[in-house]
């Protein structure tokens, strides 16, 4: 008969975290509510990427998703 062992919970437990935890930051990352939570979730994805050397205006707003959402407050505002 198969037996479980402490190790094997913990395992499980472990997975279930992660998986938690990924769920959630996918969430924060990419769901929204507004084009303006788009736009700042995108400028955000750009600058966490970019890490310590950061990222400079004219690449950010050419970044995939800041472009887009500045074209669309373009359209819109016009």
């Amino acid at each position: 008969m198969p037996v479980v062992e402490v190790e094997d919970v913990e395992f499980g437990y472990a997975i279930v975290q992660r998986s938690i935890e990924t769920i959630e930051d996918g969430a924060a990352k990419y769901m929204v509510g507004s084009d303006s939570e788009a736009l700042r979730n995108a400028i955000l994805r750009v600058i966490e990427k970019a890490g310590d050397k950061g990222v400079a205006y004219s690449d950010l707003t050419r970044a995939k998703g800041v472009n887009r959402a500045i074209e669309i407050r373009q359209v819109t505002s016009s």
